[in-house]
């Protein structure tokens, strides 16, 4: 891992000015709920937050997660939607928020035998925790714009299925209700007592392959809850189900012969730097004056 990529600006910029700092104060509302379904039936199930969906690279140079009114320059990279992006122009124009996958820096991790597989964390927040639940993790390369899958699944209990038809499961889990210890065994302490256990996270791990397997280079992941309990009908019972919003990434692949576009988090922020600083420090062809201070 390449150390210098962790700086302390990096971090806070990459995680607390990210959604995942603002999904965590979301996930832990407090409303009492006890020992079991039976104990959560006075809650007003309206109220439970949104389901969200977050990600982090292992190491963490492999991705920049999406976030709100990302600010790309004062990441120190140039801004891939920008007219002169250096050959960018696929980008999504109307998903400035979307966040990087890097590709370059991943291949690099996978030619290396003795690294552990790079691999994205993605961490589901919000999961009721009144039943047992199914929680699935799936990817497209396109996105529902049509509300296609609306007639076949109904409305869910929040959010909405908005993955396209190529969409493919790769992770999930059974959630079973996770329950406080019994009363009296915590001793008291002056810092707080723990809150109530309404919600509960999971993580989910993804190992990576080389990333020229996936066409294109808009990828979006999207989390899903089921409830366990099927309707008499054998069905799963999706106005009691839940969905993330969905995560837009960008694949930044490497071009071959272009170092200015390696695929690579840090090789490519450096070049645009050392680019613009050879731009300002030309000395051999200075550019002619032309401000006469004239209008």
């Amino acid at each position: 891992m390449k150390t210098n990529y962790l700086t302390l600006r990096k971090v806070v910029t990459t995680v607390a000015a990210g959604k995942l700092a603002l999904s965590a104060s979301v996930s832990m509302a407090q409303t009492d709920c006890g020992m079991g379904k039976g104990a959560c039936e006075g809650i007003d199930a309206d109220h439970y937050p949104a389901l969200s969906l977050d990600a982090i690279g292992a190491p963490m140079e492999i991705l920049t997660p999406p976030r709100d009114n990302m600010d790309w320059e004062d990441m120190g990279f140039d801004n891939p939607y920008s007219q002169d992006s250096g050959g960018k122009e696929s980008s999504d124009p109307g998903d400035p928020n979307a966040g990087m996958i890097w590709a370059g820096d991943i291949n690099h991790i996978l030619e290396q035998a003795d690294k552990p597989k790079p691999r994205i964390e993605f961490i589901v927040n919000g999961i009721r925790n009144d039943e047992p639940v199914m929680v699935i993790l799936a990817y497209a390369i396109t996105k529902d714009e049509k509300d296609m899958w609306a007639p076949a699944l109904g409305d869910f209990h929040s959010g909405k299925f908005a993955l396209g038809e190529d969409f493919t499961m790769i992770g999930g889990m059974i959630v079973e209700p996770q329950h406080p210890l019994p009363e009296g065994l915590l001793p008291e302490n002056p810092l707080g007592v723990q809150a109530p256990l309404r919600t509960q996270s999971v993580h989910i791990p993804i190992d990576l392959n080389n990333l020229d397997l996936i066409p294109g280079e808009h990828i979006y992941f999207q989390a899903v809850i089921l409830p366990m309990a099927m309707k008499d009908d054998g069905n799963f019972d999706f106005a009691e189900s839940q969905a993330s919003e969905v995560d837009h990434f960008i694949i930044e692949r490497p071009i071959e012969g272009d170092s200015m576009n390696t695929g690579s988090k840090e090789t490519d922020k450096q070049g645009s730097r050392s680019d613009e600083g050879s731009k300002n420090n030309d000395t051999t062809n200075p550019e002619p004056d032309t401000n006469t201070g004239g209008k």
